[in-house]
């Protein structure tokens, strides 16, 4: 026979059971979802920087194109410089647009590759030092003759020459 006090903690004891199971379920699948989630919106945060800088350079070329369109056009005129002279300030302008384009691009960029250096030690990585030397070069001949101690620099005739035209001149 069941007491009734009892009843109440053995549903309760199976309804923590899949409860738990659900817990350890998510928890484990949680972080794996959102790391990809992370990892998408670094690829979106990419793509923003390369559509940005691709949106600059083609603002450049529309600059220089307007701009060798309309100079010939110029000389047509009466106030060529005038004409000249805002055709320089409308490429100017477009540029200026164009280096803000770029100048956000690569922010976005450094922010991602600072973001990448960042996460790189916290995940336990260790930067890699490059390998030492394991054996000296096999070939004595490539390496540098060691110098003589009673080495003496002789000057080349052409610079005596010079000396003793200077001192001759001097005199």
């Amino acid at each position: 026979m069941i007491h009734i006090r009892s009843l109440p903690f053995l549903l309760a004891r199976r309804s923590i059971l899949p409860g738990l199971c659900v817990a350890l379920l998510a928890s484990t699948i949680l972080p794996a979802h959102a790391q990809t989630a992370d990892e998408a919106a670094h690829a979106a945060e990419r793509a923003r920087a390369a559509a940005l800088e691709a949106e600059g350079k083609a603002l450049r070329a529309e600059a220089e194109a307007t701009y060798e369109a309309t100079v010939p056009g110029c000389y047509e005129k009466f106030l060529v410089n005038r004409c000249i002279d805002q055709a320089k300030k409308q490429r100017l302008e477009t540029i200026r647009r164009a280096r803000e384009l770029e100048a956000e691009g690569r922010r976005l960029t450094l922010a991602e590759r600072q973001r990448a250096v960042a996460a790189k030690p916290a995940s336990g990585e260790v930067p890699t030092a490059p390998p030492a030397p394991t054996a000296l070069p096999a070939s004595p001949a490539l390496a540098p003759a060691a110098p003589s101690g009673n080495a003496a620099i002789a000057p080349s005739p052409a610079a005596e020459r010079i000396r003793a035209q200077r001192a001759e001149a001097s005199r």
